[in-house]
């Protein structure tokens, strides 16, 4: 997705199962930021926040899949907007409960600067939802990296 590509050589570079550089970068600097949130919150004895993390997370892709449409070649896009598009008013209720669950940890007593995290999170969620717009829609990629990108950045919002 941050290959700088566009068209057909955007599709060949998802589809291509072969680890590059930005690949290898980007898990590693998910999978050591995850890793370091995780270390902290225990250390303090936050677990809420360990919970609660992966449902944030999945919450993001319902966002996207919402607002754009599925690419053409893509099964697990397809399958999770019609799934979407099953349930108009459930998905729509569901996708607007992502700025709650912030919210409730900050009346919980969470730092208020948790609170940052719906602008930023709304601001990555819409450049995927572009970015799949201008490519011909979503894939399963921009589920996972939805997902990854998502709870990295509530853990450390969280922190």
């Amino acid at each position: 997705i941050g290959s700088g590509q566009s068209g057909e050589r955007f599709w060949q570079i998802l589809k291509d199962s072969r680890l590059g550089t930005f690949g290898a970068l980007s898990l590693l600097l998910v999978f050591v930021g995850t890793w370091l949130c995780l270390a902290f919150h225990l250390a303090r004895s936050q677990i809420l926040f360990l919970f609660l993390a992966p449902a944030w997370g999945r919450l993001c892709p319902l966002w996207l899949s919402i607002r754009t449409t599925a690419a053409p070649h893509s099964s697990l896009g397809r399958s999770v907007i019609e799934s979407c598009g099953r349930y108009p008013l459930f998905s729509r209720c569901y996708s607007l409960f992502l700025p709650a669950i912030p919210l409730a940890c900050v009346l919980c007593g969470a730092e208020p600067h948790l609170l940052l995290l719906i602008p930023v999170q709304y601001a990555v969620l819409f450049y995927l939802a572009q970015k799949a717009k201008n490519e011909g829609g979503l894939s399963g990629d921009f589920f996972g990296a939805s997902i990854e990108v998502s709870q990295l950045l509530f853990l450390l919002f969280s922190l």
